[in-house]
């Protein structure tokens, strides 16, 4: 697989502005229209949107916070980003790889705990890439009161996986698994890594596992059936799952993704190379996959685009890189439907489509 290189400097993130003055470098108009449009077809409580493009980036807020607030979100409202905690987990490995402290071929035996078990020949560029042959989740009930023991003892407990690399399947568990096995590596665990390598030189500062007080007030909320869940620590599936962030941090990540060396993103495995995709097309249908990373094709519509998907807890979330338009677009709305977000998803992408003209 291929090795990774990774930059971001200072002198470029003063180029990022999060403010609405910044629309006036995109076609206002058309873009009000189609972003009101994705609000309203989604039936949501709330929407936030960052825009990235050209190094300048927008904020903007539709509907409320949260029911009877009147306020409107903004780039400080706090939002459970669910899976795309994932591009994280793959974000501090890529820079690791670079680094030459890890490599993507290795296997997650060499990172085990120690007495545990990997049944199969399991690499971390496999977990980084669905192709671990291992299933979207695990049963941990009553196996150790420590979440990341009990998966490790779950893990070593699988005896029927199939063969590594040959099919993909969208595996939460396998990026739990990547981050302990990154902790374990460098021996300070994932979550301090990834304040030291990524959010803290971002000044990424409401990106977390663990959120404060402060913080969760400002959590949005649909309310009603659809309420979030409780705004509590979420350390345990971090790598999964388990970040809170806002859209102003999203921002940032995006400014620094985009002006990384084009090769963070590659396509590690080519969907032709597979037996079968499981879960991967939620987007729509994907060509390839990064580490983390799912890779869209261009078409008479759309540029080449990399994209991942988010829900649950009460949110859904999207975020797109068109990195040849220098562009990138993350939405969080307050709902949780499957029909929705599919639905979203196709207009986000022919958003980017219109932007990147």
């Amino acid at each position: 697989m291929m090795l990774l290189a990774r930059f971001c400097t200072a002198a470029l993130l003063t180029l990022l502005v999060l403010s609405d003055a910044a629309a006036q470098r995109l076609p206002r108009s058309e873009l009000e229209n189609e972003l009101q449009r994705i609000f309203t077809d989604s039936g949501a409580r709330g929407m936030v949107v960052t825009i990235v493009h050209n190094h300048v980036g927008t904020v903007r807020g539709y509907g409320e916070t949260r029911p009877g607030s009147g306020r409107k979100p903004d780039g400080l409202s706090l939002l459970r980003i669910n899976s795309t905690s994932k591009l994280f987990v793959a974000d501090l490995l890529g820079t690791f790889v670079s680094d030459g402290r890890l490599d993507l071929d290795e296997p997650l035996q060499r990172y085990a705990p120690a007495g545990r078990q990997v049944p199969t020949a399991i690499t971390l560029g496999q977990l980084a890439t669905h192709t671990s042959g291992l299933p979207r989740s695990a049963d941990l009930k009553g196996l150790d009161p420590s979440p990341e023991k009990a998966r490790w003892l779950w893990l070593e407990r699988q005896t029927n996986l199939p063969v590594p690399g040959r099919s993909a399947r969208y595996s939460n568990v396998a990026f739990d698994l990547l981050a302990d096995a990154i902790g374990n590596k460098l021996g300070t665990p994932y979550a301090q890594l990834l304040a030291q390598r990524v959010t803290g030189p971002l000044r990424m500062i409401d990106t977390t596992a663990t959120p404060t007080e402060a913080q969760c007030a400002r959590l949005m909320d649909a309310g009603g059936a659809a309420t979030s869940l409780p705004c509590n620590d979420q350390l345990p599936g971090i790598g999964a799952g388990g970040l809170y962030s806002t859209a102003n941090d999203i921002g940032l990540w995006m400014q620094s993704q985009l002006a990384a060396d084009r090769r963070a993103h590659a396509v590690q495995v080519r969907r032709n190379d597979l037996t079968s995709v499981e879960g991967l097309d939620v987007a729509g249908p994907i060509d390839g996959i990064g580490l983390a990373w799912l890779h869209q094709a261009a078409d008479e519509n759309h540029p080449a685009l990399i994209q991942k998907t988010g829900g649950g807890g009460g949110f859904m979330s999207y975020i797109v890189l068109v990195p040849d338009a220098d562009l990138g677009i993350f939405i969080a709305m307050t709902r949780v439907d499957g029909e929705v977000m599919k639905t979203m998803t196709r207009q986000v992408n022919d958003l980017a489509g219109m932007l990147a003209r």
